[in-house]
């Protein structure tokens, strides 16, 4: 006779040690898989991130499956596009002054 029984995980402070993991991957320039692009400017980034962000951007990343794969905002100047991308994996406020 087998019993199956489910195991349990529980951390309290898991949201906030995966948003530091992921600030800190960015940081350290590891992994990255996309690039996005305004007036020639480029941020590299996770399209894991930018998919749990945005279900638009998720679309456009699933249906180009390219490596190396960049997505180009026309009418987003860098510094806001900079400051969208600094939210998503800090999870705050932007500052020019960091």
């Amino acid at each position: 006779m087998s019993s199956t029984q489910g195991v349990a995980l529980r951390h309290n402070t898991h949201s906030s040690i995966l948003l530091q993991r992921m600030s800190d991957i960015m940081k350290q320039g590891q992994l990255f898989d996309v690039s996005l692009s305004s007036n020639g400017q480029v941020i590299r980034c996770h399209r894991l991130i930018l998919s749990a962000f945005s279900p638009h951007l998720a679309q456009i990343i699933s249906n180009q499956p390219t490596p190396n794969l960049v997505i180009d905002f026309h009418d987003i100047e860098f510094q806001e596009l900079e400051a969208v991308v600094h939210f998503m994996y800090h999870g705050g406020n932007y500052s020019e002054s960091r």
